[in-house]
């Protein structure tokens, strides 16, 4: 049955492709239209407009961030000065969300949407008004605000607070909340009271992903990829790297990101307190750090990496990690978030103790040195995404909850 769907990300490329949240909306809003369903998704724009295109068959509507949702004139000076100085960054995420729900009005005038799927990083389905009829469902992503009990961002309790409520209340409203991992369902059925989550893969799109690399002499490089911030955990990985070299592992470490956020330590930026790392461990000739890549190019890295690593203090079901296993490529990463429902340890990959930097370190070295295992790892890695991560397989998943 043909649905008028309606996505609803700030994340979509190439404007606003930032991670893995504008992956999965593209993989989506393409393989939801190829089934023959009307999609529509409502994105952010880096310019002060809003204005429609196209992406193949799928109508983005992309609109402002806007300006803050505050009551003006004199009588209302001192809130909005409270609000700017406790709710900052709460009231840009209102704010865009705001006009998303300006746009989706207009958008579902004629002939409202049968289903509305909404991410649930920044609370922007905050502002939606849908009709009885409209089926509501929120995917799980990482929400800003649990996300920020691993980072340290700067931004005060208050904000914290404002923010969490906004998400925590787009999922009660949902009809359906999603999730890739049961790591993260598990906590926000818990903390947020939801009654039900229903738990499955985020799709992988295969096409753009190079085929089995055969071991080789080009293959140099230990490998991470993403973004750089405290959550994702590279100055683990910069400890780890300091000590392979001890245990003679001649391999460069390739890290490929722009750095984000808060380091946790007074006054200094994550990517400050990496540069400091890596200073401190005088291992800078053996470090190459790429700030930011187009996902094409990106991708040609992979003919370079021995080993992808994944050191996060916690993670969701990241992208980076999936690519890396479909082309099939050893990973390790640590025993945290949804690391063991992607990669079973000694199966898919090697997964270490949680921050345990030696203990990555060695499973890092048994991958370079033990060519076999490293190998037969890579190709089960390549062969479980392909099953459980089948674009077809997820929009069957998808349609049954828009249905149910």
């Amino acid at each position: 049955m043909k649905r008028k769907i309606c996505l609803i990300s700030s994340e979509y490329p190439p404007e606003t492709g930032f991670g893995g949240i504008g992956t999965y909306t593209k993989i989506m809003a393409h393989a939801l239209s190829a089934k023959g369903h009307d999609v529509t998704v409502i994105t952010l724009s880096e310019k002060k407009e809003e204005y429609e295109t196209a992406d193949g068959p799928v109508k983005i509507v992309r609109v402002s961030a806007g300006k803050y949702p505050l009551p003006q004139g004199k009588i209302f000076w001192r809130i909005r000065m409270l609000a700017y100085r406790y709710l900052p960054h709460s009231l840009v995420r209102m704010a865009f969300a705001a006009s998303v729900a300006k746009a989706f009005k207009r958008l579902s005038s004629e002939r409202p949407f049968d289903v509305v799927e909404a991410a649930d990083c920044g609370a922007e389905s905050y502002y939606l008004k849908l009709p009885k009829e409209t089926k509501f469902i929120v995917r799980l992503h990482t929400p800003y605000s649990f996300s920020l009990k691993f980072n340290s961002q700067g931004i005060g309790r208050f904000d914290r607070k404002k923010l969490e409520s906004m998400e925590k209340a787009c999922c009660k409203r949902a009809d359906t909340v999603t999730s890739p991992t049961e790591a993260l369902a598990i906590p926000l059925i818990r903390d947020w009271d939801l009654k039900k989550v229903v738990v499955f893969p985020n799709p992988m799109d295969f096409e753009n992903i190079p085929p089995l690399i055969e071991e080789g002499e080009g293959k140099t490089c230990i490998t991470y990829t993403g973004r750089l911030e405290y959550r994702k955990g590279v100055h683990l990985l910069i400890k780890a790297y300091a000590e392979l070299k001890k245990l003679g592992i001649k391999e460069k470490l390739l890290i490929i990101g722009r750095a984000y956020g808060e380091s946790g330590i007074k006054g200094k930026s994550y990517g400050d307190l990496i540069k400091d790392l890596i200073k401190k461990y005088q291992i800078g000739e053996d470090i190459e750090w790429i700030e930011g890549l187009p996902r094409t190019e990106l991708l040609k890295h992979l003919k370079r990496t021995k080993v992808a690593v994944f050191p996060a203090v916690w993670d969701n079901y990241p992208y980076a990690c999936l690519e890396m296993m479909a082309a099939g490529i050893p990973v390790a990463a640590f025993k945290t978030g949804g690391f063991p429902e992607m990669v079973r340890d000694g199966i898919d990959g090697s997964l270490a103790k949680a921050m345990d930097c030696r203990d990555l370190a060695l499973k890092i070295s048994e991958l370079i040195t033990e060519s076999e295992k490293a190998e037969c790892l890579a190709r089960s890695a390549k062969q479980r995404v392909s099953e459980i991560c089948s674009i077809s397989e997820i929009v069957k998943k998808n349609e049954d909850v828009y249905y149910s």
